[in-house]
């Protein structure tokens, strides 16, 4: 900036040459943000990496279990498929630069449901929680990504369970039945 004087040497005018940095600071933030992104991804494929080792061995085991004429066939089909969940999460960190499409395809939301009651089969009895489910007998098929659909409804009832630390005390006549 330069100030332009008078002869009695007070200012009069100013003069100056601005620029326009807003693409420059865009540019920089976007380098950021993808320094930000790389880094994410080697530590995305690392855990990936360590994860991968274990999810081997249990498959493995579970196709061991198959065999077994004693275990609970129900038990060990969900098992596989969580086993197969957990290794397309795994894979999905692999990617995290390119998440993937939902794969869309025809699910029973019965059947989603009674999956994820299974799984947390376990977990619901520790907490002294007794699960009550009611579906409708014609609730139509619908159109979704069967694995993010069963991961809203694991959410869903994780935070129901964690929400009951005493445990699911309430009779039906009290609150009325849970249903899912």
């Amino acid at each position: 900036m330069t100030s332009i004087k008078d002869v009695n040497g007070r200012i009069i005018a100013v003069s100056g040459i601005a620029q326009d940095r807003t693409e420059l600071m865009n540019a920089q933030e976007m380098i950021i943000q993808s320094e930000k992104l790389s880094l994410v991804g080697q530590l995305a494929a690392g855990i990936a990496h360590e994860i991968r080792n274990p999810l081997t061995s249990l498959k493995g085991f579970l196709k061991l279990l198959s065999n077994d004429s004693k275990c609970n066939k129900k038990y060990l089909e969900i098992m596989e498929q969580e086993l197969g969940r957990i290794e397309q999460i795994v894979n999905e960190f692999l990617i995290t630069s390119k998440p993937r499409r939902p794969s869309f395809e025809t699910g029973n939301l019965h059947e989603l449901v009674s999956e994820v009651i299974a799984l947390l089969e376990a977990q619901t009895h520790m907490n002294n929680i007794e699960v009550v489910t009611s579906f409708e007998a014609n609730t139509p098929m619908v159109s979704c990504d069967k694995s993010q659909l069963k991961q809203v409804f694991l959410n869903v009832m994780k935070n129901a369970i964690e929400s009951m630390p005493k445990g699911g005390g309430c009779t039906s006549r009290q609150y009325g039945a849970t249903k899912i």
